[in-house]
């Protein structure tokens, strides 16, 4: 767990966030964001929201990566040029993708993969 912290240096006090992991089998604290003087830290929350510092989206960011190699390599259009279908709804190397994506990122079933 995460703690706040003050360090001071030079006669300034400054924040960070520090968590505390094992080193070489002993605790040690590890800085995880040097948030800098309260001052400062107060003018950063006197602005408002901002943009994000630091931002994890694993499984949106998984499938995007997936679709543009897809996308790269041309598998719809590979597939669809040896697996011919009548125009109607997806064609078969949209369809394989969307399926092969779908179990790389979130199964569901097949029936409700349309929707």
């Amino acid at each position: 767990m995460a703690t706040l912290q003050k360090k001071v240096s030079r006669g300034k006090t400054y924040w960070q966030i520090v968590e505390s992991r094992r080193v070489n089998g002993k605790p040690r604290p590890v800085v995880l964001l040097h948030l800098g003087t309260a001052e400062k830290l107060f003018q950063r929350l006197q602005q408002g929201p901002g943009k994000p510092i630091k931002a994890k989206v694993v499984q949106f960011g998984a499938l995007a990566a997936l679709w543009e190699m897809a996308k790269e390599l041309q598998v719809v259009e590979i597939i669809d040029q040896h697996v011919k279908k009548r125009d109607q709804g997806l064609s078969c190397g949209q369809y394989i993708l969307l399926a092969a994506l779908n179990r790389c990122v979130g199964a569901t079933s097949k029936a409700s993969l349309y929707d």
